[in-house]
């Protein structure tokens, strides 16, 4: 029987028969665009994201291939979750989950299927808020920003 309990912020750990243990990576769905962060989806004109069915991994070609402005604007990423590190970090969790909750609450009660997510299983925001996460996170662009500014300055 594998039990998961909470290791550090961005994994969790499970011990198996013979005492080895299995670590589980999480990963934000709202990384910065970067060589080797996954690319979860692209905004579409309404503003709300379409997510992509596979990992594709974002390469130097890529990111040399379209502006900045547009990697921040029109794509959105994935990348290991870094826990304590992240400025969006509180309470030994991820910020971002619950400050979304209340920023649009309806989004998380609508009754339609979960988005297509290559990345749900790992996801740091379903482990933490289950499917209302997933219904939420269509509506979220990334910004690119200085480390000391967050996310609660949007609001």
């Amino acid at each position: 029987m594998r039990s998961w309990g909470v290791r550090s912020g961005a994994t969790r750990s499970c011990l198996l028969p013979g005492g080895r243990i299995l670590s589980k990576k999480f990963f934000c769905p709202s990384a910065p665009g970067e060589v080797g962060a996954i690319l979860l989806g692209v905004v579409q004109r309404d503003s709300l994201v379409a997510f992509i069915k596979d990992r594709i991994p974002v390469t130097r070609q890529f990111l040399d291939s379209v502006s900045d402005s547009v990697v921040s604007s029109r794509f959105r990423f994935s990348s290991p979750c870094i826990g304590s590190a992240c400025r969006q970090w509180s309470r030994a969790q991820c910020g971002l989950p619950e400050a979304l909750k209340e920023v649009a609450p309806l989004a998380s009660s609508f009754d339609t299927p979960l988005p297509r997510c290559s990345i749900r299983a790992e996801c740091r925001w379903f482990q933490q808020e289950g499917t209302g996460a997933c219904r939420v996170c269509p509506i979220v662009i990334t910004r690119e920003r200085a480390p000391r500014e967050s996310f609660q300055e949007d609001l």
